[in-house]
C-alpha cells in the first residue's frame, strides 16, 4: 500500500505534484508573488485557514468548533439537571408517578434507579465528548443536533419541576 509520502516522492518535479501544492485560491497579498512548486510563492492551504481577516485571527470553523463545545457543555448540564429532578420524582414510589421516557423506565426496571441513572450519565459524556471530537459528523449537524437535545432534555427538566412542585417535594431532595 502506497502512502502519501510515496505518492508525493512519485510525483515530485512533475506537473501534477505543482498542480497538487498550488494554493487553493488567490489572496490580494498572493497575486503579485510568484508560484513556486516548493511552496516558496504562494500562500498554502493551511495558511489560508489559519486567517480570517476582520474577525480578530480566529476562523468559522474554530467558532463553530467552540459553538459546538459550548452546547455540548449546555447539554451535559441540562442532562445532570435532568437526571437529579427525575431521581428527586421517582426515588420514592408514588402512585401515577412514573418515568415518560419508554428505554429509560425500561433501564430503571432492570438496573433500578441510581445506577440507571449513572449509566445514562456516561452514556451522555462518552457521547458529548464523540461528537465533539469527530470529524465524520459535520459542524452544522453537530450545532443542530445538540440544539435539538438540548431543548429537548430542557423540556424535560421543565416537566420534572413541575411534577415536584405537585407533589410538594424538595429540588434538593430533602
Amino acid at each position: 500500500m502506497l502512502g502519501v509520502g510515496d505518492v508525493h516522492s512519485a510525483l515530485s518535479g512533475t506537473a501534477a505534484a505543482r498542480a497538487i501544492s498550488a494554493p487553493l485560491c488567490a489572496t490580494p497579498g498572493s497575486l503579485n508573488s510568484t508560484y513556486s512548486p516548493t511552496g516558496g510563492g504562494g500562500n498554502s492551504a493551511r495558511q489560508l485557514l489559519d486567517r480570517n481577516p476582520g474577525r480578530g485571527g480566529g476562523t468559522k470553523l474554530e467558532s463553530s468548533g467552540l459553538m459546538v463545545v459550548v452546547l455540548a457543555l449546555l447539554v451535559l448540564l441540562a442532562s445532570a439537571a435532568d437526571h437529579w429532578t427525575t431521581y428527586v420524582c421517582l426515588r420514592i414510589p408514588l402512585a401515577g408517578v412514573s418515568e415518560a421516557n419508554p428505554l429509560s423506565r425500561w433501564m430503571f426496571a432492570g438496573l433500578g434507579l441510581a445506577p440507571g441513572l449513572w449509566l445514562d450519565s456516561l452514556v451522555t459524556v462518552v457521547g458529548m465528548a464523540f461528537l465533539v471530537k469527530t470529524r465524520l459528523v459535520p459542524e452544522e449537524l453537530k450545532l443542530l443536533f445538540l440544539t435539538v437535545v438540548l431543548f429537548g432534555t430542557g423540556y424535560a427538566v421543565h416537566n420534572n419541576l413541575g411534577a415536584i412542585r405537585q407533589l410538594g417535594l424538595s429540588v434538593v431532595g430533602g
